[in-house]
């Protein structure tokens, strides 16, 4: 990816922005084939992962019966105080995200209003 060396826009330094047509052509047609590798690699880590997220105390075990078990866990799953957990995260990440868009829309509408275009 090609970065230009001027102030970027957003405040961000490379991104899919600063791509040219011939990065994102090359990108489109690397598709295809990447994406059923990523697949093959996911399907193999799994168990370990599985495994991994409930010795770590993020699941709860098929023994202990967890009120939500989740698809592909061989019965692991969320109780109670993980559920709970969970939705004050997606409500932090919500209000997060619902924040960074009015600030950013807020900052665009300033700039606007400088350059004299909404009165």
């Amino acid at each position: 990816m090609s970065r230009s060396s001027g102030p970027q826009r957003g405040g961000h330094n490379s991104g899919i922005d600063d791509m040219s047509p011939g990065e994102m052509m090359a990108v489109l047609h690397m598709a295809p084939f990447l994406i059923p590798v990523a697949l093959a690699l996911l399907a193999t880590q799994v168990d370990a992962a599985r495994f991994w997220l409930v010795d770590k105390g993020v699941l709860v075990a098929a023994a202990a019966e967890p009120m939500i078990a989740l698809p592909g866990m061989a019965g692991d799953g969320l109780d109670l105080r993980r559920v709970i957990l969970l939705a004050l995260a997606l409500i932090c990440a919500v209000a997060v995200a619902s924040w960074s868009v009015r600030r950013r829309r807020d900052r665009a509408r300033l700039e606007l209003l400088r350059a004299g275009g909404l009165r």
